[in-house]
């Protein structure tokens, strides 16, 4: 600076000895004046922040970089909490920043702060410097947060605060007349406003109570535009709709006819804005997969040779299948919807069978279970085998589930069951299909065996001495119309076979799952058995259904206790899914009727 001073006043000489007119003089002056300015301007800056520069109102001009670093080490390391105000609901909402793993970096705020006013572009730099002797230059302050754990807060505020709009709709009071049900206002946070809002407030440390940026939405149909349709849709609703398919029949009420009804504002012939009844697409979508449930059927397949290791030769359709003609059906609805029709009969097309069998991918053996049903009686016999011929040749589709309940059809006297022994109400009572738990329990353990994944499965109440004669305990499954099913999933990109395999000379019974094998390995764990405790006292009941003297035992003892094991499927050495069965069983007695008749 001392060279530079000395430079400048041996210049100032040579300028003064010249033949110069006053104003010359008085230009050259402000000049000079000017350059000795700047020059003890960046002399003296050369080292610390220029004048004006501060983050939040903290001010760091004239500071070096260390004495900006310890002014800003107390107000980095605070914690801070941000209050979000929502004034119509008169609520709050809080940010806390240890909540988002917030730290603020001083070192990188104080590098910012110090390259204010030295891009190297001169120009910006002067108006930079100049501004900051007039007026304040922020800086944000630099920090660093969990994003995911920032938006997931705000995700929570917005599900508190979001309210959708509600059109108006029509609905049946309990006198079951059509009335109009008012629309309400919305309410949506503005997300973008709100994230700047927040990381604002971050960058400059500013943590006062602010306002939510809340954004009001109309409802598209209001309580007035719907009285123009309210004739039409007394008229719809004055009797039930009745669905047929063969010999079923199933009643569609007024009240379920208007969930299948929609008003939407229609462009075109009627005009930009006038509003029509329409068919809610939506909730007849949930409507035509339960319907679909009812009426379609799967083909079945038969597998007629196959080689000891399970490659199948041959392969055959023995039943085609059927499925619900959803745009045709669909077609028919909305015709007998909104003409006040009384019926709509059910359209079906064959299932997309052809010629070409392997289509179906049936090239191999998937998985295999079998059960010993030694010691039952005749009727347990019966419906075992009758329920396995039933759920068996069953084709179930790519992505599609199968249910037992479904592929046996009704469990009763009327469908060719015999009364045998079932669990009931905390009992074990004659009942029409008992013994159609062993049907479920094979196919379960073939299915455990094929790696495929297990939707539901429900483990007895007891256990049951049928299904530990060649298993550890656990390895059972029950079923009871209509609560309990067993189902799973065919998550292979090609149709797998059930069928199962009656061996009655050895007591036994067999599922074999067929399909196109993709390389999957099976690991089944042994079960653990913890909590074993022995069955209660046996229980005497006296009756009069039998004679004095008589004593007939109606339920048996078994002992309780929790069987837990799991099962790994993994292909590639990469796990697909992981499974875990627990069984709780409860200590059963032993349940003996004494005879008193005379």
């Amino acid at each position: 600076m001392a060279k530079a001073k000395k430079e400048i006043n041996k210049t100032w000489d040579k300028m003064m000895q010249a033949k110069l007119p006053v104003w010359g003089k008085t230009l050259v002056l402000a000049v000079f004046g000017g350059l000795l300015i700047f020059s003890a301007y960046h002399a003296y800056f050369a080292n610390k922040i220029i004048p004006g520069v501060r983050v939040a109102d903290i001010k760091l001009g004239g500071m070096t970089a260390t004495e900006a670093l310890k002014v800003l080490e107390n107000p980095f390391e605070k914690e801070y909490t941000l209050v979000l105000k929502d004034s119509e609901e008169s609520a709050v909402y809080e940010i806390k920043t240890q909540n988002l793993e917030l730290e603020y970096d001083a070192e990188s705020t104080v590098k910012a702060a110090f390259n204010a006013g030295r891009t190297g572009n001169f120009l910006v730099d002067l108006k930079t410097k100049l501004a900051g002797l007039i007026k304040p230059q922020p800086i944000k302050a630099a920090s660093d947060f969990n994003t995911n754990l920032l938006e997931q807060r705000l995700s929570e505020i917005k599900g508190l605060v979001d309210q959708p709009s509600v059109n108006a709709r029509f609905y049946l009071d309990e006198e079951e007349n059509v009335q109009i049900q008012k629309d309400q206002v919305g309410r949506k946070i503005n997300s973008n406003a709100l994230y700047r809002l927040v990381l604002q407030s971050f960058e400059n440390l500013e943590y006062s109570e602010k306002e939510l940026p809340v954004v009001v939405e109309e409802a598209d149909i209001l309580a007035s535009d719907l009285q123009g349709l309210k004739a039409d849709v007394e008229i719809l609703a004055r009797n039930d709709l009745t669905v047929t398919h063969n010999e079923n029949a199933w009643e569609i009420t007024p009240k379920e006819k208007l969930e299948y009804v929609s008003v939407a504002k229609t462009d075109g012939d009627l005009g930009e804005g006038e509003l029509s009844l329409k068919l809610n697409t939506k909730t007849f979508e949930s409507y035509l997969e339960r319907l679909a449930e009812k009426v379609n059927v799967l083909p079945r397949g038969l597998v007629t040779e196959e080689t000891e290791e399970g490659q199948v030769l041959e392969f055959e359709i023995i039943e085609e299948g059927e499925e619900l003609d959803i745009k045709a059906f669909t077609e028919d609805f909305k015709e007998a919807l909104f003409e006040n029709k009384e019926k709509v009969a059910v359209t079906t097309i064959p299932t997309n069978n052809s010629s070409d069998l392997t289509k179906y991918g049936i090239f191999a053996l998937l998985g295999r279970g079998e059960s010993d049903y030694s010691g039952s009686g005749a009727s347990r016999v019966h419906n075992l085998t009758l329920a396995a011929e039933r759920a068996s040749g069953v084709l179930v589709p790519p992505g599609e589930t199968y249910s037992l309940n479904q592929a046996v059809g009704a469990i009763s006297g009327a469908t060719g069951y015999n009364s045998a022994w079932i669990i009931s109400n905390g009992r074990t009572i004659l009942g029409a299909g008992g013994g159609v738990c062993q049907t479920s329990t094979t196919l379960f353990r073939a299915v455990l065996n094929s790696g495929l994944p297990v939707v539901e499965r429900h483990p007895h109440a007891y256990r049951v001495s049928y299904y530990e004669q060649d298993k550890p305990v656990g390895f059972d499954a029950s079923i009871y119309q209509p609560a309990l099913d067993f189902r799973f999933k065919n998550d292979t990109p090609n149709y797998v076979l059930v069928q199962a395999e009656s061996m009655p000379e050895e007591s036994k019974l067999a599922f074999n799952i067929y399909g196109t094998p993709d390389g999957r390995e099976v690991e089944i764990t042994d079960p653990e058995i913890t909590g074993v405790t022995g069955a209660p006292a046996p229980l005497y009941e006296e009756t009069d259904t039998l004679a004095k003297g008589v004593t007939r035992q109606i339920d048996f003892a078994a002992p309780g206790g929790t069987s837990v094991f799991s099962r790994t499927v993994s292909k590639d050495e990469e796990v697909l899914f992981e499974e875990t069965y627990k069984s709780v069983y409860r200590p059963w007695r032993a349940v003996f009727l004494v005879g008193t008749a005379e």
